[in-house]
């Protein structure tokens, strides 16, 4: 299955790029909203941009853990059947 942390790895990239262009927009239309004089929503789409970037960390993690046991498993034996860590998930091989 080491195949399969891999694909997990490549989609969680792709949604974490999805994650930051999103983010991108979202300042731009918050300084236009702040140039125009809405504090208080500047203020609400600042404190979700930084939960994004918060959770954008957690994302990158994970896809360096699941790389890394990627590459860890390419010198195993191929039949293990050990339980990996990875973050709050366990993950059979």
């Amino acid at each position: 299955m080491t195949g399969s942390n891999e694909t997990m790895a490549d989609a969680l990239e792709l949604l974490l790029l999805n994650q930051h262009a999103i983010a991108a927009g979202l300042e731009e239309v918050a300084l236009w909203i702040e140039a125009r004089g809405s504090l208080d929503t500047h203020d609400n789409i600042t404190t979700a941009l930084g939960t994004l970037d918060l959770n954008a960390d957690a994302i990158t993690t994970t896809i360096e853990k699941l790389r890394q046991n990627h590459q860890q498993l390419k010198t195993r034996s191929p039949d293990a059947k050990n339980p990996t860590e990875v973050g709050p998930i366990a993950v059979y091989f």
